[in-house]
């Protein structure tokens, strides 16, 4: 870190699509969200001297161990109030992973993949997010070839409403228990795939309705093997009979983070009537119109 910065910052994140697939080597779609996580450097906006309360078994804490160290002074600040699902344990990490001198993000993916190294796949967290953090923007990430792709330009004008769903009480699925638990299960998930490859093609000729299907399709499959919840599969097929509405998925873990609705258009009177009725019946909360740019980790400037 460049002894004028007085912290560093790094965005949230969303899984667009590849969740579960990735954890076996396929890619996955993330974008970077704000609001941002802040580590605020000792002395900086009041920041203490005291550790920054990375948990041990964090990752962050783990890779401080790794390191021979056992406190990061400083202050995070998570704008999500610790309520998960847009990346604070990644997010954490990047920061430690930055101040340790690490600065690609497929350097940065490998450290945190060391962490877990040993473990089934299904059991270790893919770092797929971190990748998106790191990065910012929109991104395809292949762990096979650890290969990152820049999808913002190729996403522009993709018409999709992202909405924030992790403040509601039926929507914490604590990753790393969800991954114990499909660790012990006996999963296959080809059944992915033919819809990311349906995405991939359709970003590439810029039919939106045939991505918005794709991740409609996606969504179904995840249901088919029991990783949707109920209750968003409810809210996604609620949501899905309005019209404009051409695809919609929940995502990340049994999809709860956050829902995604492909719409035809991002204004217009269908549209607003989408938003109200998912803010209405739905109490979630609209993030985002259309994908962000949000830029990845850096340092905050004195």
């Amino acid at each position: 870190m460049t002894p004028t910065a007085r912290g560093i910052s790094v965005p949230g994140k969303v899984f667009l699509l590849g969740e579960y697939a990735v954890l076996t080597g396929a890619s996955a779609w993330v974008t970077a969200v704000a609001p941002r996580f802040e580590w605020l450097a000792p002395g900086a906006d009041g920041a203490s001297p005291r550790n920054a309360g990375f948990h041990p078994e964090s990752p962050a804490g783990r890779l401080l161990a790794s390191r021979g160290k056992a406190e990061f002074a400083g202050r995070f600040v998570d704008p999500w109030e610790g309520r998960g699902g847009f990346g604070g344990s990644t997010a954490e990490f990047a920061v430690v992973a930055w101040s340790e001198g690490v600065r690609g993000a497929t350097e940065a993916w490998r450290e945190y993949r060391a962490l877990s190294a040993g473990q089934p796949d299904l059991r270790r967290p893919s770092g797929a997010d971190l990748v998106a953090q790191w990065e910012g923007g929109t991104v395809e990430w292949n762990p096979a070839s650890e290969r990152v792709t820049a999808l913002s330009e190729t996403l522009r004008d993709f018409p999709v409403l992202m909405f924030s769903a992790t403040h509601l009480p039926n929507r914490k699925t604590v990753t790393h228990s969800h991954l114990e638990a499909l660790a012990s299960a006996t999963l296959s998930f080809d059944s992915l795939l033919p819809s990311l490859e349906r995405a991939r093609e359709g970003a590439g000729a810029r039919d939106w309705s045939e991505v918005g299907r794709a991740f409609s399709a996606y969504a179904d499959s995840l249901a088919h093997l029991g990783l949707e919840s109920p209750v968003v599969r409810n809210e996604r097929l609620a949501l899905s009979r309005h019209p404009g509405v051409i695809g919609a998925k929940g995502c990340g873990s049994l999809q709860t983070d956050a829902m995604l609705v492909v719409v035809e258009s991002l204004v217009g009177p269908a549209t607003e009537k989408v938003i109200a009725f998912a803010e209405r019946e739905c109490s979630l909360r609209l993030l985002a119109r259309g994908l962000p740019r949000e830029p990845g980790i850096r340092e905050i400037d004195a």
